[in-house]
Formats: C-alpha cells, structure tokens, sequence
C-alpha cells in the first residue's frame, strides 16, 4: 500500500476527507485511510492474517463488476477501466432526454472553465477514458459526477465537492443516476455496503490521479 499512501499524501486535504468520510476515517490521515480500505475489502478474520495489496483490491473490484483483467495489468490502467465500466453502464440505462440534459450541462462546464475544445461527447469521453486518450480534465469531471452521484444514492453524504463547477451537472445527474445505479448495483454483484464503499473509493483514488494527472485544471480546485 506504500504507494498509495504516496499518492494520497499528494492529495488535497478535501480530497482526503472526502475518501475518508466513504472509508469512516475522519480525519483523513493516508496510513489511517488506506487500512480502511483493505478492512472494507475483505472478511475481517483475513483483515489480521494477510496484507493486501491496492492492486488486489483493485482486481477484486473489476471482479464484482465482471470484468476480465491479466496479472501483469497496471493498477492505474485497471482503475481507468472501472471507471469506465461504471460509466458506460450508467449511460446506456438513461433515458434519451437525460443523456441530453446531462450532456448540455457538461458542454457548458467545459465552456465556462475554458475546455470546450476538450469535450468530445460523453461516450467519446467515456470510450477514451481507459485507452488514455480523454483528457484529464474530462475524466476528472465524469469521475466527480460519477462520484457525488453514487455517494448520494447511498446515502453518504460528501463534506466537499468533489469539484465545485461540477455541481450543476451533478444536480442533473443525481435523480436519474442514482435510479440507474441503485439497479445495476445487482448486477454489479456488489452484494454489500463494504464492496460499495471499496467501489466509489476507486473510483475516487482514480480521480485524484487524473487530477494530480492535469496540471491544466481550473484554478478553483482546493489546494491542500
């Protein structure tokens, strides 16, 4: 887990304490936060027995979604594709009026923070996310709506945004998001509150790194 603690050390505090608020870590510490996470990830018996690594419990994750991945896969790689699955799911449930005004509200952040030239589509943004080829400012946007969305249908409530323009984006996402997530979290095979927590813990891990990924984002992300 070193380098996630490394990762996580590079994190903004906001960004810490939102991680920790999905891990019942209240303070955010990055050793504290990533012992959560492998307690969350595993029967508690296993917890005292066996370390685990971040990138078995990242494999676990592609698992409970049914996604095939190899050994050699690398772990950043694998996040990116799990956010994906997550998204392209979510996207192909919605109704065609939603995807329009989900879609409207995107084009417009990427407008106001001076990106438009970055957006492509949310399913262009979708299918370049794991091939690297979405720009970091579009998966750092899909992962913070993705998130809020999530973390609000099941009933966490986040004590930052994840991103502060996102917000009416996620406004628009929340209702028809989390009808769609709260259905497609049995095929999942999520199965229990831990395996959701472990899910949007994730996908958040994997928007800090598309952040700390962009040096270009909108200056009113919140330093540490």
């Amino acid at each position: 887990m070193d380098n996630l603690i490394t990762l996580l050390k590079r994190a903004t505090k906001e960004e810490r304490m939102n991680l920790g608020t999905i891990l019942k870590v209240p303070d955010g510490d990055p050793k504290a936060l990533t012992d959560a996470l492998a307690w969350h990830s595993q029967h508690k018996i296993q917890y005292y027995f066996r370390d685990r690594t971040y990138t078995e419990i990242v494999q676990q994750v592609a698992r409970r979604l049914k996604m095939t991945y190899t050994l050699q896969e690398d772990v950043q790689h694998l996040e990116r594709r799990i956010l994906q699955r997550v998204l392209s799911d979510v996207w192909a449930k919605l109704a065609p009026e939603e995807r329009t005004r989900i879609e409207e509200a995107l084009r417009e952040e990427f407008r106001a923070t001076g990106n438009e030239g970055k957006f492509v589509g949310v399913a262009g943004l979708i299918a370049g996310i794991a091939a690297g080829k979405a720009s970091g400012f579009g998966v750092y946007m899909l992962s913070s709506v993705v998130l809020s969305s999530m973390a609000s249908t099941l009933g966490i409530t986040l004590p930052f945004a994840a991103y502060m323009g996102a917000s009416r984006a996620i406004s628009v996402m929340l209702g028809p998001v989390g009808l769609v997530i709260t259905a497609l979290s049995i095929g999942w095979a999520l199965g229990s509150p831990n395996h959701n927590k472990v899910l949007l813990a994730v996908i958040h891990i994997a928007m800090i790194r598309a952040r700390l990924d962009s040096p270009n984002l909108p200056s009113n992300l919140t330093d540490a």
